[in-house]
């Protein structure tokens, strides 16, 4: 699946030089190793095949790509939370994308909405008895995850059917957008907390943000560092190996920006725009929230490296 990312943007037949990069980005293989059974590198493969098919919607329109999209992002719910980093950031794109460019881009839109919330509909009653359906907490797909997704058909249908042009496109998605969020934390209330408030209480939620490495920024781990030959040769590796290639491939998202706005076609700098969206926060989060989100930059930075 690796090299479909270079579909637009690399020469035909170079996607190998996707696939020699991912094997040299230690925070990918930690998570996609043979025989690791763990549920990352489950959400990071659903993240990828989510990834690919968003670029072919924007390279060969047609509402199957982004259905698709909405199909890989619910597989990824269905296995653990962390899926609603790269689904929000996805959701907002396609929502921005939907109001810039017309009638099509909102067809695809609500395609993707669609497959979402009928994947969770599907999956819900695989990884939840039906005594959980209505949780609210963001581990499995149940309430939340089905409210999102139908609030966003909702959304994405009425832009479809009022919004007109641009202008009137982006302000009636802004206004729908705040309503929505207010209607989704009114119903699911203990999300106020943050992302694990359905699940545990705020001293839990104290604890394993302390206790646990991968739920402490970059820069904490980094304040904490001693820099003592011993914690160099433990720690140095893995700590250049998660955050070096991701921003390496952040310089290498300016340039291809710069040179795409130059020089490329109106599809490649969707491309590119797409990737500098999921890359940015990606990085900004891993270096200032939690460094467990590193394995996406390391996804979403492979584009601009090759």
């Amino acid at each position: 699946v690796v090299p479909l990312l270079g579909r637009g943007v690399l020469p035909k037949g170079w996607g190998w030089v996707l696939v020699v990069l991912a094997l040299a980005n230690v925070a990918l293989l930690r998570e996609l190793r043979p025989l690791r059974v763990d549920h990352h590198g489950v959400q990071l493969f659903c993240a990828l095949c989510g990834l690919v098919t968003l670029r072919f919607a924007m390279l060969q329109p047609h509402w199957r790509w982004s259905a698709l999209t909405g199909l890989a992002a619910a597989g990824g719910l269905a296995v653990g939370a962390e899926t609603w980093l790269w689904l929000i950031l996805a959701t907002l794109f396609i929502a921005v994308d939907a109001a810039w460019h017309g009638a099509m881009a909102r067809r695809h839109a609500c395609g993707f909405a669609a497959a979402l919330l009928g994947g969770l509909l599907l999956l819900l009653p695989i990884v939840r008895p039906p005594s959980e359906w209505l949780s609210h907490d963001l581990a499995l797909p149940a309430l939340p995850h089905l409210l999102f997704a139908s609030l966003l058909l909702a959304g994405f249908a009425l832009l479809q059917r009022f919004g007109g042009g641009r202008r009137r496109a982006l302000f009636l998605l802004t206004v729908m957008g705040c309503a929505g969020l207010g209607v989704f934390f009114a119903l699911v209330p203990e999300l106020r907390g943050g992302i694990y408030g359905g699940t545990m209480g705020a001293d839990n939620q104290q604890i394993i943000l302390g206790s646990v490495l991968e739920a402490k920024s970059f820069a904490t781990r980094l304040a904490a560092f001693t820099w003592t030959g011993a914690d160099l040769r433990r720690y140095w590796p893995l700590l250049a190996h998660n955050m070096v290639l991701p921003l390496l491939g952040f310089l290498s998202l300016v340039a291809a920006l710069g040179i795409a706005w130059r020089q490329g076609a109106r599809r490649q700098r969707r491309l590119w725009l797409l990737q500098a969206w999921l890359l940015l926060p990606t990085l900004a989060l891993a270096l200032f929230w939690q460094s467990r989100v590193t394995y996406y930059a390391a996804l979403f930075a492979l584009p601009a490296l090759a």
